[in-house]
């Protein structure tokens, strides 16, 4: 209030929506709902009958609701090599507010991730982990497959017995002893 020397220095304060904010005698904002909306707050001298206002626009808190828990849906333990496989994953509870998930592989080698979609790009097991922004997490072991409809056979892959049995093997020796897959 102005002059500072007034003698009646007492404001009454309204607003124009007293369901959404209601002023108490001092001036303090007391908010009524937990809704957004505008609100328009004015002061009136008690004498003199001079008035401000100003407008005040609410924002209603939202409430978070932290990741509990994570499932994956599918429980794949085996995929064909070359094959391709959708993931998803159930969060709990079911009104978490950040439902956001990270796919990842323990070994590329044998499986690569892209959102959420896995491919079978090796042979071997794998560990598929899914993760929440919080830290939360479920895995499922996943086992690579030859798929006998794209095996291509040639001399450095097979052996034939005099028994006739013919033996397929994918994987080559190294110089060092070591196996890599050969031939897909």
């Amino acid at each position: 209030v102005s002059p500072s020397n007034a003698t009646n220095k007492k404001v009454t304060w309204t607003s124009s929506n007293p369901s959404l904010i209601d002023i108490d005698s001092s001036g303090n904002i007391i908010t009524k709902n937990n809704i957004d909306g505008n609100v328009i707050i004015t002061a009136k001298t008690q004498d003199g009958s001079f008035t401000d206002q100003i407008k005040v626009n609410v924002t209603a808190v939202k409430t978070v609701h932290k990741v509990t828990g994570i499932k994956i849906n599918e429980t794949v333990s085996t995929l064909k090599y070359g094959n391709t496989k959708k993931l998803t994953a159930t969060i709990y509870p079911s009104n978490a507010t950040n439902k956001n998930v990270a796919w990842t592989s323990n070994d590329t080698d044998v499986v690569k991730i892209e959102n959420g979609k896995i491919k079978a790009v090796g042979y071997g097991t794998t560990t598929v982990v899914a993760k929440t922004h919080n830290g939360k997490v479920a895995s499922v072991l996943l086992k690579v497959i030859p798929n006998t409809s794209s095996i291509s056979l040639n001399d450095k892959n097979v052996k034939t017995y005099k028994s006739g049995i013919i033996l397929y093997h994918p994987f080559k020796k190294n110089s060092d002893g070591s196996t890599k897959q050969s031939g897909m």
